[in-house]
This record gives structure tokens, C-alpha cells and sequence, in this order.
């Protein structure tokens, strides 16, 4: 047996070079498919992250328009469920309501809205202060609630006994008019 060496055990430099026969690898039509198909599912993929964008824009700004309504909402309960000497606006025009804080005896305040859609709903507080609760108000209704054999009713006339309960319902402008309501429990002689 003969032994080995290192000069017969190397390649002829000849085989070195690529086999010009020897087609493997990636035609030019080949390379542009894959370029065309990864453009495609890269467009799709795009076209779903903007959507995700968008509904993601559209809750946050929903959820703060329900923050300022839920916020204007709580001050109107606030206010009202502490006063005295509560009056709605004529019956043709349920948009303002007038009322005397215990706060601040002799003094009357009151939530006001022009019945303008977009318009603002303002706390007059007296003096020439007034506050803007909520911009952009779509609806502000103020209802009187009775309950009468379990059932409820809404009207625009105040009814007899001293306990009042008001439905303050309150819709934005904004987003697709949210809307929100309250019932404020008051004693006119408290």
C-alpha cells in the first residue's frame, strides 16, 4: 500500500473553477417572483398595521370624549344634589337650568347650553364666571322623574312633592355623538 502524501491527495486546480455546465442557483425570472410575492404580503401587512392605527386613534379619542362628558356629568350631580331653589327653563326650552347652592346662599348659579349644536355647555356662577363643562355638546335635555307604581316617567312639568329627581341627559358632538344620562335625586327644601 502506498503511503500517502500531501502532494497526492490535493485537486487538480483545473476542477477549482465552476462547472460552466452546471446550471444551479437563481434564474432572473425566479429572483423577481420572490421580489413581487414578499411586495405583496408586505403591502397586506402594512394596509392591517394602519388599520390597527386608526381603531386605536378612534378608541383613545372616544375614550376621552367620555371622560369630559362622564366629568361635566359628575359636576352637574354635584352641584345639583347640594342646592336649593331649583328651576328648569321655560317647557319649550329645556336647555338651562337655575338653581341656589348651599355653598353660597343668595347666589344663583346655573348650567346653560344655546340649544346649538356644537355649542358649549357653560356653569354660569355668577358675576361674569363662567365655566365651559364640556365643548361640543350635541344634546343637553333636562327632564323631571317621577315614579309612580314602579314605573318611570319623564316630563317637562315639576311634580308635586318637594323630592325631585332630574334626568340630565347630556350627548357630544363628537365621534359619533356619544350620549350620557343622569339621574340627580334633589330636596328643593332641604
Amino acid at each position: 500500500m502506498r503511503k500517502k502524501n500531501w502532494i497526492t491527495t490535493m485537486r487538480p486546480l483545473y476542477r477549482i473553477r465552476p462547472d460552466l455546465n452546471n446550471r444551479k442557483g437563481l434564474t432572473l425570472i425566479e429572483i423577481i417572483v420572490t421580489l413581487v410575492i414578499a411586495g405583496m404580503l408586505a403591502a397586506i401587512a402594512g394596509v392591517g398595521i394602519v388599520n390597527l392605527s386608526g381603531a386605536f386613534v378612534a378608541s383613545r379619542q372616544n375614550t376621552e370624549v367620555a371622560q369630559k362628558v362622564q366629568l361635566a356629568l359628575t359636576r352637574i350631580s354635584k352641584e345639583l344634589g347640594d342646592c336649593t331653589n331649583i328651576e328648569l327653563s321655560p317647557q319649550s326650552d329645556l336647555n338651562q337650568i337655575t338653581f341656589e347652592p348651599r355653598r353660597d346662599p343668595g347666589s344663583n348659579y346655573s348650567f346653560t347650553w344655546s340649544g346649538t349644536p356644537g355649542a358649549d355647555l357653560i356653569l354660569d356662577t355668577g358675576g361674569g364666571n363662567q365655566d365651559i363643562l364640556i365643548d361640543n355638546v350635541k344634546e343637553f335635555k333636562l327632564q323631571y322623574v317621577t315614579y309612580a307604581s314602579g314605573s318611570r316617567s319623564q316630563s317637562d312639568t315639576p311634580p308635586q312633592p318637594n323630592d325631585l329627581l332630574i334626568s340630565v341627559n347630556l350627548t357630544s358632538n363628537q365621534i359619533g355623538g356619544l350620549g350620557f344620562s343622569v339621574d340627580v335625586a334633589l330636596n328643593k327644601n332641604k
